[in-house]
């Protein structure tokens, strides 16, 4: 059950937000043109904080910071 609320929840996170690299330009700094800085943390809790453990936010949490620390707005 773990391991697929946390897939559920990274679908759910990648399908609103993106790691700037992809879609956003970069001029002394990523220019947030969708959106953002995102901080994981504060969106997932915002979704998810009445119905998930804290210790699950914070696994996701944690594979989702490895990747990126600051997330862009999906452009779609």
């Amino acid at each position: 059950m773990t391991e697929k609320t946390i897939e559920e929840i990274k679908a759910w996170f990648y399908s609103k937000y993106e790691d700037p690299v992809k879609n956003c330009p970069h001029e002394k700094g990523y220019q947030f043109i969708w959106g953002g800085p995102y901080d994981a943390r504060e969106e997932i809790e915002n979704e998810f904080g009445d119905v998930i453990s804290e210790s699950l936010i914070n696994q996701v949490v944690s594979e989702l910071e490895e990747q990126c620390i600051e997330w862009s707005g999906h452009p779609n």
